[in-house]
């Protein structure tokens, strides 16, 4: 009787075994914008779930041209099995390019829930939609690791970011060439005019007499000097030391082995300064995690 049911049972686990390897990835459409039924996202997403073991595809295929806005009543499955929710599968839909911004055609209007997809398997990949109007999130991840990828920077999809981007390189540029021979006539030691100093010197004390009379912390202009990326006061001595170092010392010293050197230099520099800090970080964590308990 036991050789009977161990048989079975075994007989059993390969069926299932095959049927599993078997199993197929499928392509999974929707071409219905409603809330629930055939064809919509919540019967696609089901259908996905019912497949742990392979990695689906939805893709949109809803008649008509245009935005078609998906409004869910009550919130749509958790997503808990591989799949790839593709809106750009959508008729006139296009990712974006290095020449032109994303083309979205399918919207989902969260107004009602609380997120508008909620995502608790690993291999799940979301892209060509646009999620509006969750009351908590979007796109809601609970337990799993993900790997990003955003948009190129500089690139169409930051405008900000494009053209803040030459700016930022040009002055990095003025900065670290300000003391390479020929430096002298630049455009960074043009900048040291009287006048550019004291007018600057003069709006720094205008406007800490302005936070001072309104009671603002004048780490406010720290903060506002810090967004627009330039060097903190703390950061700009230790540079200017650093490159008259450089300048009249080490480039004695190595003569004309020293451009070389100077990559080497700030590769073991910028080593030596990110290991420090994750040992830093690592001793504040420990002492944090530590308590003395009353008992």
């Amino acid at each position: 009787m036991f050789s009977k049911m161990l048989t079975g049972a075994l007989g059993a686990g390969i069926f299932a075994l095959g049927a599993a390897t078997s199993a197929q990835a499928a392509n999974i459409a929707v071409n219905d914008a409603g809330n629930s039924g055939p064809g919509t996202l919540r019967a696609a997403i089901n259908t996905a779930n019912n497949t742990p073991l392979v990695e689906d595809t939805i893709k949109f295929a809803i008649p008509g041209n245009g935005v078609h806005t998906i409004t869910p009543l009550t919130p749509l499955p958790t997503i808990t099995a591989p799949v790839k929710i593709n809106g750009y599968t959508q008729t006139d839909a296009d990712p974006a390019t290095d020449a032109s911004p994303a083309t979205l055609r399918i919207v989902i209007d969260a107004g009602n829930v609380d997120d508008g997809l909620v995502i608790e398997a690993d291999g799940v990949t979301v892209k060509g939609l646009d999620i509006q109007g969750a009351l908590r999130e979007g796109v809601h991840i609970e337990g799993s690791h993900f790997i990003w990828k955003i948009g190129h920077v500089p690139g169409p999809t930051f405008p900000y970011a494009e053209q803040w981007w030459e700016l930022t390189a040009f002055r990095q540029g003025l900065m670290y060439s300000s003391t390479l021979p020929g430096g002298e006539n630049g455009p960074f030691a043009r900048a040291f005019h009287p006048g550019f100093l004291m007018g600057g010197l003069g709006g720094a004390v205008l406007l800490y007499a302005g936070l001072a009379s309104f009671g603002l912390p004048v780490l406010l202009f720290y903060g506002i000097v810090r967004g627009l990326d330039q060097s903190a006061p703390h950061v700009i001595l230790p540079q200017f030391l650093g490159a008259l170092l450089g300048r009249y010392y080490f480039e004695k010293k190595f003569a004309s082995n020293w451009k070389p050197y100077i990559i080497v230099f700030f590769a073991g520099y910028s080593c030596g300064v990110g290991l420090i800090m994750m040992l830093s970080l690592g001793l504040v964590f420990m002492s944090k995690s530590v308590f003395q308990s009353q008992f």
